[in-house]
């Protein structure tokens, strides 16, 4: 399992968003980042981000193809 930051800090006034004290750095979408509290003592707690690209790579996780060569598909908005 990938490690988990140890902070992160939600700035809803200024719709900021920390991480172990770096912000990040890409335009977030204008709802701003949202917290899911926690339903349990020990569960995780969940940060919901919506932020924008210019395009998007998806590659499928039932995906046949080599390292190489891998199957990809690429999201682009059609004007």
């Amino acid at each position: 399992m990938p490690e988990l930051p140890k902070l992160v800090t939600l700035d809803l006034a200024k719709k900021k968003l920390f991480i172990d004290g770096v912000e990040f750095p890409w335009h977030i979408s204008e709802e701003g980042p949202t917290l899911h509290t926690r339903t349990g003592q020990h569960d995780l707690r969940r940060v919901t981000l919506t932020f924008y690209a210019e395009d998007a790579e998806v590659i499928p996780a039932n995906s046949q193809g080599s390292a190489e060569k891998p199957q990809v598909a690429l999201l682009k908005e059609s004007n």
